[in-house]
């Protein structure tokens, strides 16, 4: 009696769940309606890994090269300092280049930036403003 109550509560969750999103005609059309407990579990599974939002996953640009590689921005926003040793290969990075963050072993720059492309990376840290660029004439 108690695994039909749980069933019978998950199946209704389920249900309440889809129907934020779909209609009642809707899953008829689709035969969403006619699914088993491990079928809708599945289907609410796989909704669930293809189109939950995923902030890891999200596909990271270079912005903005600052100060000729002293900073780079990425295009979620946030702001990398470029370890001194990298800034040469900093400074000829340009938009667009695909990037990942990954963890690094420097304890002063904890992460590296790596060109997707070309598998070169630049050893930074987290950087809490954007550095003042001045021009010499």
């Amino acid at each position: 009696m108690k695994k039909l109550l749980v069933l019978f509560l998950f199946s209704s969750s389920l249900i309440a769940s889809l129907e934020e999103y779909m209609s009642p005609s809707d899953q008829a059309k689709m035969g969403i309606n006619k699914l088993n407990v491990r079928e809708r579990e599945a289907l609410e599974k796989w909704l669930e890994e293809h189109c939950g939002e995923k902030k890891e996953s999200k596909t990271l640009f270079l912005s903005e090269n600052i100060g000729g590689g002293f900073q780079i921005k990425l295009t979620d926003g946030s702001l990398w300092e470029v370890s001194p040793k990298d800034r040469n290969r900093s400074a000829l990075w340009i938009t667009p280049i695909q990037i990942e963050v990954q963890p690094n072993s420097d304890p002063d720059y904890p992460y590296k930036l790596v060109n997707v492309n070309t598998k070169s990376s630049l050893a930074v840290r987290p950087a809490a403003t954007p550095a003042e660029t001045s021009f010499s004439p």
